[in-house]
């Protein structure tokens, strides 16, 4: 307000007394945000937990304003989907850990970026199953269509005509199973 006063003996001297009284009053904000907060982690334990992230994510998520860590989320979400197993798993360990952040904003925004990305997970193990089926189902090797049917079935019992597949699957075993059965016979009786 200083700097914008009408009348020009009002305003500062000169912009360094307009830029020392504004890293001043920026001082005292933090300090007021900061002891009036607690730290969403344990320095040692935030510092231990990020340290697969890149540094000024690393910051972000440390920091005491949750502004600052509702914005690196975007930044995690990105991360999950990385070629680096290390990294991926870091940022999911963060969002994690940012679920039960004491922000609701950032807490909410973190819990539905991992709700997001499980779902997303969920569905494409479900379809890697499926067409692993398949594949097992057109070589008919039903043995390993039939396993990986049931665990697909036990994923999700609905999924597509995945019951449907492991009933002629079972069906298929069975006759094979008969039929080993009879040419067992007829090879046993041809040798007595």
């Amino acid at each position: 307000l200083k700097a914008l006063a009408r009348d020009p003996d009002d305003r500062f001297d000169s912009a360094k007394d307009f830029l020392a009284a504004w890293k001043k009053s920026l001082a005292e904000q933090i300090e007021v945000i900061t002891s009036s907060r607690k730290s969403p982690l344990p320095k040692s334990k935030a510092g231990a937990q990020f340290a697969d992230l890149p540094p000024d994510l690393q910051q972000a998520l440390e920091s005491p304003f949750s502004g600052l860590r509702e914005g690196a989320i975007s930044d995690l979400n990105g991360l999950l989907y990385d070629s680096d197993p290390g990294l991926a798993n870091a940022a999911y360990t963060a969002l994690r850990q940012l679920g039960a952040d004491e922000s609701k904003s950032v807490s909410e925004a973190a819990t539905k970026s991992l709700t997001i990305y499980d779902r997303a997970q969920h569905k494409l193990k479900l379809t890697a199953l499926y067409e692993q089926a398949q594949m097992a189902i057109q070589t008919e090797d039903w043995e390993d269509a039939q396993v990986v049917l049931e665990e697909l079935l036990q994923e999700d019992a609905d999924y597509k005509d995945a019951a449907e597949n492991l009933k002629g699957v079972e069906t298929k075993l069975k006759v094979e199973q008969l039929y080993a059965q009879a040419e067992e016979h007829l090879n046993a009786e041809q040798w007595q």
